[in-house]
């Protein structure tokens, strides 16, 4: 069973849906209520990241969402975010983007997803961060800390905090595989929903993040997006495979016109870091300059928009 936050629209507060997976798609068999702590945000399950097409099931909507009843759901194109609605088309509430947004009809149990707001103004720059996962990243550097926990505020602190990035930002997180836990979105409390559920993974095999971008489908919106392609990347050590990560970074450059800008702990190799990066964009710091780090790689190639 995959698990998938949204929300109630009518009280404005998270729920938690189950999807039963068929292949591509994916039924939404139930729904419950999450602990929700002072901040309002849903504490006790971890999010799982789902691509294909959603649908309800009938026991579904026999029930309907647990806040409110509501027996429909659309998926909302600015923010991500499943919510509940009355399935009749005009406008409806979504609370993850604070705002009334356009939606259809639902006229078949697949859940409809609403009109963009402002499709023109969305931002053109996407923002991929992708972050050392393995298990090395377990390790405590300042007082009960991880270097995970130091990574993971820096990122809150800087990138999903600032109110002058305007930028849609997706995750990745690499060991002996790669994980895209939030493909790109605008939504700032699902971003950092997700970092502050992670923990490192238990593996010392690092592969890198670059070889299934170029084999996965999930990635090509990304590739493919005709804006400003940034990847801002962390680890504290090295890969696997040196020539092919440095053969792959090469072809995201070249190809596809992806910006690199690399961020290594004070062990990594901040040489080969270099190789990665573009234009040599590398930046080796302590952990107790983390958000320094991460602030300097956002400044490199931030566009304002």
């Amino acid at each position: 069973m995959k698990i998938s936050y949204g929300y109630c629209a009518k009280f404005k507060k998270p729920i938690a849906l189950q999807f039963k997976e068929e292949g591509t798609n994916f039924f939404a068999v139930g729904c419950f209520l999450p602990m929700v702590g002072a901040d309002g945000k849903a504490k006790d399950v971890t999010e799982d990241s789902l691509h294909g097409a959603f649908y309800l099931s009938e026991g579904y909507q026999r029930k309907g969402c647990p806040r409110c009843g509501a027996k429909y759901m659309f998926v909302c194109r600015d923010c991500g975010n499943f919510v509940c609605y009355n399935g009749m088309s005009g406008t409806a509430y979504c609370p993850g983007c604070d705002a009334h947004v356009s939606v259809p009809a639902m006229t078949t149990n697949r859940i409809v997803a609403n009109a963009p707001q402002n499709p023109l103004t969305l931002p053109t720059t996407q923002v991929l961060v992708a972050i050392d996962y393995s298990g090395s990243m377990r390790d405590v550097v300042s007082g009960t800390q991880s270097k995970f926990d130091v990574v993971r505020q820096a990122v809150i602190a800087t990138l999903l905090s600032d109110p002058n990035i305007k930028a849609q930002i997706g995750i990745v997180y690499f060991h002996d595989r790669n994980e895209y836990v939030v493909p790109m979105t605008t939504d700032r409390r699902k971003l950092i929903r997700v970092l502050e559920d992670a923990h490192a993974y238990p593996c010392n095999n690092t592969i890198g993040p670059f070889r299934d971008m170029m084999e996965q489908s999930v990635y090509l919106p990304f590739l493919q997006h005709t804006g400003k392609k940034i990847i801002i990347l962390y680890t504290d050590g090295g890969f696997n495979d040196l020539v092919r990560m440095e053969r792959l970074s090469q072809q995201l450059k070249t190809k596809y016109g992806v910006t690199i800008i690399t961020i290594g702990s004070p062990d990594a190799d901040s040489r080969y870091l270099a190789k990665l990066s573009s234009g040599g964009n590398s930046i080796s710091a302590a952990y107790d300059n983390m958000e320094g780090a991460f602030a300097d790689a956002i400044s490199i190639h931030h566009d304002g928009q």
